[in-house]
């Protein structure tokens, strides 16, 4: 009967009819089951590192920096410090020109504005005379007069006598101002302060300012 008989045309019919109820039974499986879950394993290998550097700022005292240093001694560390960028002031080229109508000043502190630090009073005639000032804003130094040091000579109850004075420029908030006390041996009085330009269009402007006794031997 050869290939197409009847019997193996039958057997090929049960074949095909087999095969389709598996492929039903197969996709009612998946309709019920859900999509199959692919699970996918990391390779380590194929990551590509990490390379981000990140750039932290450490502040402490000498203790806290010496701790972080042994820990990692790449590391590049410094100690806290209030007086950072401690700038010298030079003094002012183009210095401040009164009004006709000023007349003097009015005394007023310099405490709102700015602190003022010297180390002591005494000095030897010669010796150069250091203080920091400190400006708390840095947007007033727009406003500000140079910075004004006076050295006056008290002669009685209301008189003294100019000996020096000098304008300094500030740029910056925190200062270092130098000169020298070359003067004659005796007690003075130091003023250090300054005027706001807006102010200064007045009979007595207000000086901003914070005396010390100031001594030469």
């Amino acid at each position: 009967m050869g290939f197409f008989g009847k019997k193996n045309i039958i057997n090929a019919l049960w074949a095909l009819l087999l095969a389709f109820i598996c492929f039903l039974a197969g996709t009612i499986y998946k309709t019920i089951t859900g999509p199959e879950r692919v699970i996918i394993a990391k390779d380590e290998s194929r990551c590509p590192k990490d390379t981000t550097i990140s750039i932290i700022r450490f502040e402490g005292d000498s203790a806290t920096m010496n701790a972080i240093k042994s820990f990692n001694p790449n590391l590049t560390v410094k100690p806290s410090n209030d007086n950072y960028d401690i700038n010298n002031a030079s003094v002012a080229q183009n210095k401040i020109v009164f009004p006709s109508i000023v007349e003097g000043y009015t005394q007023q502190s310099i405490n709102s504005y700015a602190s003022v630090e010297i180390p002591r009073q005494t000095y030897s005639k010669g010796e150069m005379i250091e203080f920091k000032l400190k400006i708390f804003d840095y947007s007033i130094i727009k406003k500000i007069s140079p910075l004004f040091i006076e050295i006056v000579k008290i002669t009685g109850d209301n008189s003294m006598s100019y000996v020096w004075d000098e304008q300094f420029t500030i740029t910056h908030q925190n200062n270092t101002i130098r000169f020298s006390s070359d003067f004659p041996k005796d007690e003075y009085q130091l003023a250090i302060g300054f005027y706001l330009m807006d102010e200064i269009h007045q009979k007595f402007p207000p000086f901003y300012s914070k005396r010390f006794k100031l001594i030469i031997i």
